[in-house]
């Protein structure tokens, strides 16, 4: 089976410097950088002297294939996403963007014909859904390799709730954003309310995001 290949679309902010989780990621691991064909940056603010110095050397590393953008300062050429996509798109390619909302709804139009697999986003905020008028105020989650059932309330998530009864759970952004608390969902209908699946993947019914989401269906089984 042939490694899916990055082209990576990214932007980054200050005075964290890198402050997505995925930026973060790939800026940590060089091996990411020597498997990308194409990375892209864009800044919305200035990062830091330090930073900007670990830009500038991954721009030296990889000749051709970094693009550092401040896309605040004027004059600057703003990405083109559609004309990215267009030119990069095929092969088993993946796109990976990290950001504001405004560049994020236009990633997801310049993105909206690929397969779902092989687009992939994070925000730098929350952008959660409502909660639907079919979520269930009160119900149950069923943990099914321990077998323990738990009763959710509208008062404490379903995160919260597990982490009370001494269920190992990864997380991190407690937002609906990061993708750290992603569950399988064996029985059920999830109420999703994250900012991490596509529609397609929403539809689909089969994983959670337990920090945020809730409940359709009176009974939840989970794959822990």
């Amino acid at each position: 089976m042939t490694t899916p290949r990055p082209r990576v679309a990214l932007t980054l902010g200050d005075p964290a410097g890198v402050g997505p989780e995925l930026a973060a990621r790939l800026l940590a691991r060089p091996e990411s950088l020597r498997a990308a064909d194409v990375y892209v940056l864009a800044n919305v603010a200035s990062p830091s002297a330090k930073r900007l110095a670990e830009l500038e050397a991954l721009e030296v590393a990889r000749p051709g294939r970094v693009d550092i953008r401040f896309d605040h300062e004027p004059g600057a050429a703003m990405l083109n996403l559609p004309e990215i996509v267009a030119k990069n798109s095929g092969n088993d390619v993946h796109f990976y963007a990290c950001g504001p909302s405004p560049m994020l709804d236009a990633f997801e139009a310049a993105t909206k014909d690929l397969p779902p697999v092989t687009r992939h986003l994070e925000r730098f905020n929350a952008d959660l859904k409502p909660i639907s008028t079919q979520a269930q105020t009160r119900y149950e989650v069923v943990l099914a390799k321990s077998g323990m059932t738990l009763q959710i309330g509208p008062e404490k998530s379903i995160l919260d709730t597990m982490l009370d009864a001494g269920i190992h759970v990864e997380f991190s952004c407690m937002e609906g954003i990061c993708g750290s608390c992603k569950i399988e969902v064996i029985q059920g209908i999830p109420d999703h309310r994250d900012a991490v699946l596509s529609d397609e993947e929403r539809a689909r019914n089969d994983a959670i995001f337990v920090c945020c989401s809730g409940s359709r269906s009176e009974r939840l089984v989970l794959n822990i």
